[in-house]
């Protein structure tokens, strides 16, 4: 598929990613999410163990992780005129 991610990736490759990966997964297998991460570079990634829905019911925990890499890489914005 022209969109598929092993397509996608090289023109995606220089962008900041941060990658969630279940060990289990099989909605997304979990081979697919090691591939993709071996084709962005390896950027960072966190890791959970367990199945597609197991990454969603412990993302919570991982929020203050996110925040941290989120406030790392986007650029502040301007607070709007009033």
């Amino acid at each position: 598929a022209p969109l598929d991610s092993a397509n996608l990736a090289p023109l995606v490759k220089g962008i900041p990613w941060l990658i969630l990966h279940a060990t289990s997964d099989k909605a997304v297998p979990a081979v697919t999410g090691d591939e993709l991460w071996e084709l962005l570079g390896k950027p960072e990634r966190i890791v959970v163990k367990g199945g597609h829905e197991w990454i969603f019911m412990t993302l919570s925990g991982k929020l203050n992780a996110i925040t941290d890499w989120l406030n790392k890489r986007v650029p502040a914005q301007p607070e709007p005129a009033r």
